[in-house]
């Protein structure tokens, strides 16, 4: 196989991954001479295939803020969450406030049995847990003003018991 014929052959791409290392070559190169036609056309379709896709990353950017999802998520470039959403809804409280609701809805359904067994046996209130719930979404609904809490009310309890001894006596 000569030169010629390695040139002429065509670059395929498999995965994400390889297109990052394609996409930093090509950023990489100053002079357009060194590039080839068929990577200006690889890099085309590239840019072309983000236009279109934009519009349902966004959804799923934003439904992945709302629900919780890690920022490490945004952050890496071969995942569809995009960072620049994420900052754009981390400067919303509303935002903020429906993200850590999520986040604090999540764990009470995921560790339920354990949760209401501290609430009821322990006496705890939703901020004391930090092994259950997460105390960073607890602390960012406290900042933007949403208070949650739980009131452990012991006079219920007393106020039940002191109804039934009046009955007995």
């Amino acid at each position: 196989m000569t030169g010629q014929e390695k040139k002429n052959k065509p670059t395929s791409i498999r995965s994400m991954a390889e297109l990052s290392v394609f996409k930093q070559q090509f950023e990489e190169a100053t002079d357009s001479e060194t590039l080839s036609e068929e990577q200006r056309a690889v890099f085309a379709q590239r840019e072309a295939y983000l236009e279109r896709r934009k519009p349902t990353h966004n959804v799923v950017s934003i439904v992945a803020y709302l629900l919780g999802v890690g920022k490490q998520h945004f952050e890496n470039v071969d995942e569809p969450p995009r960072i620049e959403i994420y900052d754009q809804l981390d400067q919303n409280q509303d935002a903020r406030i429906i993200r850590n609701l999520c986040i604090v809805r999540n764990a009470m359904e995921q560790k339920y049995k354990a949760i209401s067994q501290t609430f009821y046996l322990e006496g705890k209130n939703i901020g004391t847990i930090p092994n259950l719930i997460p105390s960073e979404a607890v602390e960012a609904l406290y900042r933007d003003n949403a208070d949650i809490y739980m009131v452990w009310s012991a006079d219920r309890i007393y106020i039940i018991s002191d109804y039934w001894q009046h009955i007995y006596k």
